[in-house]
């Protein structure tokens, strides 16, 4: 076969996934996947090694999977891509789809005008802030605070990769007023269950947050811990899983951490002391360096410590200004996502 028997034909698109947070600076992320989903259809192919229940690992490579789509011109194969992208579902670890959706829906990307400096630092940071989707986090814990089960076995405690059931019927007396935090932003939430609507459906809520106007939302279970909303005349499907101080709340495919503080909370908290926090690690790695130590007084954004994972050396840092009064680690410690490695006072 000569050069000249060799016709171009179409166009292709491939995009690398990686076990890594676009939002936190391309930290790594692994740990379990929890379910997982690739998309398929014609000229669309999916090689990797992951599935559901399957351990990311901290010790090698970040890239699980190579997602690959052909289309008879650029057009064509972007809106594959698009739609192969959404299909996408990886739930548990944090991966580089988030990012290429938006990538994307940028208008110089999709109109070919792009150069080797085109994933400048400004676009990047942009594209990485678009794929969070903070405000539908905090609607769905809140309404995973409000329903979220009470009492239970003594000692019963539900795990990271558990999903959120509901186990008692729906009361509409239900109200409540809760403190979220999602990334660096709380917020104050007022929420309670409206009446049952005429036409059905799910249930509804009205919530207010940080004293705004009401917003009303209705919320659907197609599934345990999973919580399909409709607000403001769009869709969203959130993944709850609860964890010791809130939940975790997956957004088309991406965790966001959300702490929840109720008032009774808030109350027993500040007798036993006020804003003592803790520092945990959002990955399992290896503890390489402690930059501080008991005693020392720290400032919000501050290096405390260095963790390894997936080849690649972290810094975290201090959440709030204070002093450190228990350091949980040390150097050369294995530990698991969400374990706690220090604490302010």
């Amino acid at each position: 076969m000569e050069q000249a028997d060799i016709h171009q034909r179409g166009h292709a698109l491939e995009f690398r996934i990686y076990a890594e947070d676009p939002a936190n600076n391309w930290a790594p992320s692994p740990g379990l996947i929890r379910s997982y989903r690739e998309p398929a259809g014609p000229w669309v192919r999916v090689d990797g090694y992951v599935y559901g229940g399957a351990e990311v690992p901290i010790h090698y490579d970040p890239m699980v999977a190579k997602l690959v789509v052909w289309g008879e011109d650029r057009p064509a194969a972007i809106q594959r891509a698009a739609r192969a992208l959404r299909e996408y579902r990886v739930r548990g670890i944090q991966t580089s789809i988030p990012f290429f959706r938006a990538l994307l829906d940028d208008p110089d990307f999709r109109s070919g005008d792009v150069d080797t400096g085109f994933l400048s630092e400004a676009r990047m940071e942009r594209l990485s802030a678009a794929t969070r989707n903070d405000a539908v986090a905090v609607v769905a814990a809140a309404i995973g605070a409000l329903e979220r089960p009470r009492g239970g076995p003594p000692g019963r405690r539900r795990t990271r990769q558990q999903p959120l059931e509901v186990e008692h019927p729906m009361s509409q007396e239900k109200r409540g007023i809760y403190e979220i935090t999602v990334g660096e932003v709380t917020r104050r939430v007022r929420i309670h269950l409206l009446p049952a609507p005429a036409g059905g459906g799910g249930p509804h809520y009205a919530l207010s947050i940080d004293d705004g106007p009401p917003i009303e939302v209705e919320a659907l279970r197609p599934e345990a811990g999973v919580l399909s909303l409709m607000m403001d005349g769009r869709a969203w499907e959130a993944g709850l899983v609860p964890t010791d101080d809130g939940f975790v709340v997956d957004v088309l495919g991406i965790p966001h951490e959300a702490q929840v503080m109720d008032p009774r909370r808030r109350a027993l908290r500040i007798a036993n002391g006020g804003g003592a926090s803790s520092l945990k690690t959002q990955m399992p790695g290896r503890i390489v360096r402690l930059l501080v130590a008991e005693g020392e007084a720290v400032k919000k954004g501050q290096p405390v410590l260095v963790i390894e994972a997936m080849k690649m050396e972290n810094e975290l840092k201090a959440p709030q200004d204070g002093v450190v009064s228990r350091i949980h680690v040390k150097e050369g410690d294995v530990v698991e996502a969400r374990a706690q490695l220090l604490d302010l006072g």
